[in-house]
C-alpha cells in the first residue's frame, strides 16, 4: 500500500515524528532512535547510530521513492544514505525552527 508523500504543512513544528514522515526538504533535527516494532533489533539501531543518526544531528529527506516509501534518500551532515522504510520508521525527528 503507498502512501501520499507529506506536506509540509502536516508537520508540527515542535513535536517529534519519525522520519518517514517528514516531507522532503524540510530541515531536522535527530531527536532519538526507537524501534517502529518487534522486527527491528537494537543491532539495527546501532547501525543507524554509528552511521550517524544520533541526536541534534541535522536531517533531511531529499527524496522517496514512488511506490510504496522505500528506499528513502536522505542527508545527514555531510553524508547521503537510502534507508528502508522500516529504518526511517525508528528515527524520530524535531522540525527545524523557520
Amino acid at each position: 500500500m503507498s502512501r501520499s508523500e507529506p506536506k509540509a504543512s502536516d508537520v508540527p513544528k515542535t513535536d517529534s515524528i519519525r522520519l518517514i514522515d517528514l516531507p522532503k526538504g524540510i530541515p531536522a533535527r535527530v531527536v532519538g532512535l526507537e524501534p517502529p516494532n518487534e522486527h527491528v533489533d537494537a543491532g539495527e539501531l546501532r547501525r543507524l547510530a554509528a552511521i550517524g543518526f544520533l541526536p541534534g544531528e541535522s536531517v533531511r529527506v531529499i527524496a522517496y521513492s514512488p511506490l510504496g516509501r522505500s528506499p528513502v534518500a536522505v542527508s545527514i551532515g555531510n553524508s547521503m544514505f537510502g534507508l528502508r522504510r522500516v529504518e526511517a520508521e525508528c528515527i524520530r525527528v524535531c522540525r527545524e525552527p523557520a
